[in-house]
């Protein structure tokens, strides 16, 4: 019996197991111009052509990153209006932070709202200012003079004030609640709790005779009533606040001088790369695709769904806020457990002596006072957190309206009333917040009635300062 004799294609053929899966898998790099010749293309090709190949590959793909990088960027572009957010504040010597009257606010998460809005004279968000009453002057049109008092919910950077809630109420009373005239405005500012709000009080909305005050009170005021929380989250002396010794608490004015205190960073490595991160940052900051990217990124971490069961309504988590200062990693105050912390015993402390505060004021300044329980307190989803509130307020006998329940009983959801990507008040919810509010001013008309008192212990200018006693009845 013979030997038969291997063909050219049996010899060139491998019959290494690996090698067969080269000249399969890769005749379409590497052999197009000779189908039989099967070998890996390290054996056939010599090393020029093979460098080649890998530069032409290589320089293609970034070829198409670069068209793809600049059809995302036009594409951001005609999306967003701006790229990057700024305001201009200063430190009021008794009222605290606000923006500098007529400066520009820009504000955006390069996602759902790119808005630009004013600061009034006064430095607030809004429309030029009430006109100011004199001390036991009568206002020539009889109407119900309503302040909105709160923080960056009633700021509201990201809507236009043709949509802010005291807007609102003021069209839907004229439409719905016919012989009620209302004249509203709102003073808030990000980061203000119930504390710090004082100073916008004592310093302007008492100039105005409110008849009724809205406070709004949002799921991170207990911790923005607590000074020593506080202090870690902004700026030391930059707004009124409280500190406590054995005689009780006092009332301490904001310190411009030292608002630029901070406590120490703690000390860590130098980032790797931080070379090319430098070279880099220009071009991250400039890009607008680059900006939405991180922004998605960023509310795929943390979705609103998530925000809304657990972290934000039945948890107040530090990590994001106290992960770079010393002795604050990872610190946490949980309000929706029954033994609270030490921190957490302070902060619902400072915020019932700020209750008492507002309670004191509108007794000797003859206004009502309501509070505003905004989505974010999650009556309606099991949270601890409307019950602690509702607590320190029937304590004090302030009514509490409730905006969830409000937009339950009206058919809504709740995720309707923020945007997609931030907690905080689309146009529906301003609109129900002010139906909510409208809703409690209509069952309690009295409260816009008129009356003669005029304010005990103020300042020959008609502004009132430090601490109120509340009366014993």
């Amino acid at each position: 019996m013979g030997i038969a004799e291997s063909s050219p294609r049996s010899a060139s053929w491998p019959n290494h197991a690996s090698d067969r899966r080269a000249g399969v898998i890769l005749p379409f790099v590497c052999d197009w111009y000779n189908v039989d010749d099967m070998r890996p293309p390290w054996i056939r090709f010599p090393l020029r052509r093979h460098a080649r190949l890998v530069f032409l590959n290589v320089a293609g793909a970034v070829v198409g990153l670069a068209v793809v990088g600049l059809v995302a960027e036009g594409w951001a572009r005609s999306k967003a209006e701006f790229r990057h957010m700024g305001w201009k504040t200063y430190v009021h010597p008794r009222a605290g932070l606000l923006y500098v009257p007529g400066t520009e606010v820009r504000e955006t998460n390069m996602l759902d709202f790119w808005h630009v809005s004013r600061a009034n004279r006064w430095g607030f968000l809004d429309r030029p200012p009430p006109p100011v009453v004199p001390e036991g002057a009568e206002l020539a049109e009889p109407s119900c003079r309503v302040a909105v008092v709160g923080d960056s919910f009633v700021e509201a950077m990201e809507v236009p004030i043709s949509d802010k809630l005291h807007v609102r109420l003021e069209e839907l009373a004229r439409e719905n609640v016919p012989g009620l005239h209302i004249q509203a405005s709102a003073y808030g500012h990000s980061g203000m709790g119930q504390i710090n709000q004082l100073g916008y009080y004592d310093e302007f909305v008492s100039r105005t005779a409110p008849r009724v005050v809205v406070l709004v009170f949002v799921h991170n005021d207990f911790v923005e009533n607590a000074p020593p929380l506080l202090a870690y989250r902004k700026q030391v002396g930059q707004s009124v606040t409280a500190a406590r010794d054995d005689d009780g608490f006092e009332l301490r004015l904001p310190t411009p001088s030292t608002a630029a205190a901070q406590p120490e960073f703690a000390a860590g490595a130098s980032p790797p790369f931080a070379a090319l991160r430098r070279i880099a940052r220009p071009v991250v900051s400039a890009s607008y695709a680059l900006g939405m990217l991180r922004a998605k990124i960023a509310a795929m971490r943390t979705p609103m769904s998530k925000m809304e069961r657990w972290p934000w309504l039945k948890t107040i988590r530090y990590t994001h806020w106290f992960g770079n200062w010393k002795d604050w990693h990872g610190r946490k105050i949980d309000f929706a457990i029954r033994k609270l912390p030490a921190d957490g015993r302070e902060a619902l402390e400072h915020t019932g002596f700020a209750l008492d505060q507002w309670k004191a004021r509108a007794r000797r300044d003859d206004f009502a006072l309501v509070i505003l329980a905004a989505h974010t307190m999650g009556s309606t989803r099991g949270s601890l957190l409307f019950e602690i509130l509702s607590d320190l307020a029937s304590a004090r006998e302030i009514p509490v309206v409730d905006q969830s329940a409000h937009i339950l009983r009206r058919n809504g959801r709740i995720r309707d009333a923020h945007w997609a990507h931030d907690a905080h008040w689309n146009a529906a919810g301003h609109q129900w917040a002010a139906e909510a509010v409208l809703e409690w001013l209509r069952q309690n008309q009295e409260a816009c009635a008129s009356s003669d008192a005029s304010p005990d212990g103020a300042d020959p200018d008609g502004r009132t300062t430090g601490v109120v006693e509340p009366s014993s009845d």
